[in-house]
């Protein structure tokens, strides 16, 4: 059956009710030049965009189908189906762009064009990748914490980790508790994991034999959490106590690693983006065990733009691999190698000292962190907040993460 178009014409000049009875899909002629108040007489000349009655139907947002208090929706998704073919008549207000669609049930969807072209539009994330040269030269945000109560300032660092993965709060106060108070009024829900909200790690615990961060060693550059279903989003960091010598903190950016391998090494980079990685992490005593393992690729892209939305990157927690094909083994060492390479290029890698009084916050799902092994007492704090609690508090805050 031929599909009949209606189109909605956002124009000064002629714009005129049309019906139509059997349509499936509707032409929205609309850009993001749409303003709210136009100059009497102009006309404006927009692309074509088709949308599926079935599809206004459900975003309508009229009192009998959202709920506006508890914003959700009120009718079903058959509801919007049933009742979305069979249009009686279509409008459009030449004032101020807006549409009105009366459908067979006699129930009306009115919006406005802009509004519409608004929602269809996927959103994009301006990431900036950097380098060891490149990130000296950033404006990535640093706060004083006397300014974190503030939304303004806490804005400034969310846009920050979206942007280039970190931020910093410094002229913190140098002890446990107003460390706990300063990330509570970043992102007032941390993620609770094994080692509790938050932790401080450091060689004189005696858990050196549950994972390398509890000694005094180096580690290479990698994210946290690997080993859970979904790692933590965020990661905080305040050195209470400096090292007499070494314990430096390393960076990388996982983004810009990625990108490398995929612009220089494009199977490498497909092959560890459809191929998971299995980790990791077993710990046992006499009052309590874990045994956390999780496969899932070390590179993850956005199900809609495909960028990277994440690396899984924690070579010390690999659980035996048996997550790949015989056949492709040999092309996803060669694959990891690179990636690896890549990671460990002196010109990737930053080193910093962290003060005591400075929180370095980084986005645990694209910058690697790694350390230099150090001699002497360090006292390190550091806590999690989950994905999800980073992604809503950004997203109140006016950031897309």
């Amino acid at each position: 059956m031929k599909i009949l178009l209606i189109q909605f014409l956002y124009s000064m000049r002629m714009l005129s009710p049309t019906k139509a009875t059997q349509s499936h899909t509707v032409d929205i002629l609309a850009s993001n030049q749409c303003k709210d108040t136009l100059k009497e007489g102009a006309r404006f000349t927009f692309p074509s965009v088709s949308v599926p009655w079935v599809w206004i139907r459900d975003h309508c947002r009229s009192e009998k189908m959202y709920d506006y208090e508890n914003n959700q929706r009120k009718v079903g998704l058959l509801d919007s189906i049933d009742n979305s073919v069979g249009v009686k008549n279509v409008s459009v207000s030449h004032d101020n762009g807006t549409f009105e669609i009366v459908w067979k049930d006699n129930h009306k969807t009115s919006d406005t064009i802009h509004s519409t072209m608004n929602i269809l539009q996927p959103h994009t994330r301006t990431k900036i990748m950097w380098d060891k040269e490149k990130l000296e030269k950033l404006p990535y945000a640093v706060v004083k914490q006397t300014e974190l109560n503030r939304d303004f300032s806490k804005k400034k660092i969310f846009e920050s980790l979206s942007k280039y993965g970190l931020a910093m709060i410094t002229e913190v106060e140098v002890n446990y508790e107003k460390t706990v108070e300063t990330i509570h009024t970043l992102a007032p829900f941390m993620r609770t994991t094994p080692f509790g909200d938050h932790e401080l790690i450091n060689a004189e615990m005696g858990q050196a034999k549950s994972d390398f961060g509890y000694s005094t060693r180096g580690l290479e550059a990698h994210t946290d959490g690997s080993y859970f279903s979904e790692p933590p989003g965020l990661i905080t960091f305040h050195c209470l106590q400096a090292a007499v010598e070494g314990g430096h903190t390393l960076l990388v950016d996982g983004f810009h690693a990625a990108n490398k391998l995929k612009t220089k090494h494009s199977q490498h980079y497909h092959t560890l983006t459809h191929f998971p990685m299995p980790y990791q992490y077993i710990h046992s005593n006499t009052n309590l065990s874990y045994h956390y393992h999780e496969a899932d690729y070390i590179v993850k892209e956005e199900p809609v733009t495909s960028s990277v939305q994440q690396v899984r990157y924690a070579m010390p927690h690999r659980a035996p691999l048996n997550t790949v094909p015989l056949n492709k083994l040999e092309d996803f060492y060669s694959a990891l190698e690179t990636l690896t390479r890549i990671i460990e290029d002196p010109s990737n890698e930053v080193w910093i000292k962290l003060e005591p009084g400075t929180v370095l916050v980084l986005d645990n799902w694209r910058i690697l962190h790694g350390r230099s092994s150090f001699s002497g007492k360090r006292s390190l704090f550091s806590s999690y907040v989950g994905r999800s609690d980073l992604k809503s508090e950004a997203k109140v805050l006016g950031v897309d993460f």
